[in-house]
């Protein structure tokens, strides 16, 4: 295993089952909720500045949770809407 694998694994390790806590606070949906995980852990292994503390990586990691769960919430919302129409119809 290469030092990058063995870094990620232990972020994931460390902070792995309190962001899927807050990530299914978030979205109240178990499958959301790991969406939301694996985007997260892939933006830390692909895009993560450099990290001053631990603290610093586990506030990033979570700003970021909270970002995709407001992207999702959009975008949901965005497919749900329907013309005025169409919502006559079904009523």
């Amino acid at each position: 295993m290469t030092e990058a694998e063995q870094l990620f694994e232990q972020v994931y390790r460390t902070y792995g089952p309190s962001l899927y806590r807050f990530c299914l606070i978030q979205m109240k949906n178990p499958a959301d909720a790991e969406d939301i995980l694996q985007e997260v852990f892939c933006k830390r292994l692909y895009r993560a500045p450099v990290f001053a503390s631990p603290d610093h990586e586990r506030r990033w990691l979570f700003r970021v949770a909270l970002n995709c769960a407001g992207d999702l919430f959009r975008s949901a919302w965005r497919r749900r809407k329907r013309p005025l129409e169409e919502a006559e119809q079904v009523a």
